[in-house]
């Protein structure tokens, strides 16, 4: 069997969308282990502080409770995650 310049291609396309999946799939596991394992990312708990609970703060972190943090933070990685996606898939329809 003869293979034409186009089937070198396609064989080079299948190889590369393997590895890139193989890639994301790696990420994701890396991910979930860290996420799992390595509670790094939790909020630290804040010494109650008297003074501060007489003064009025403004800041919209500094009336939330760490919960509420937490899910901020997990709905803004969420998006990211999210508008990743929807780049990647629009790339890939575009190809």
């Amino acid at each position: 069997m003869i293979l034409m310049p186009q089937h070198i291609e396609l064989k080079k396309l299948g190889q590369s969308v393997l590895a890139c999946a193989g890639l994301v799939l790696a990420c994701a596991e890396l991910h979930n282990f860290l996420r799992k394992e390595c509670r790094s990312d939790e909020f630290p708990i804040e010494p109650e502080d008297d003074e501060s609970e007489d003064e009025e703060n403004d800041d919209e972190l500094g009336n939330q409770t760490q919960e509420q943090q937490r899910q901020i933070a997990n709905a803004w990685r969420a998006g990211i995650a999210t508008n990743m996606w929807t780049d990647a898939m629009s790339d890939s329809i575009q190809r």
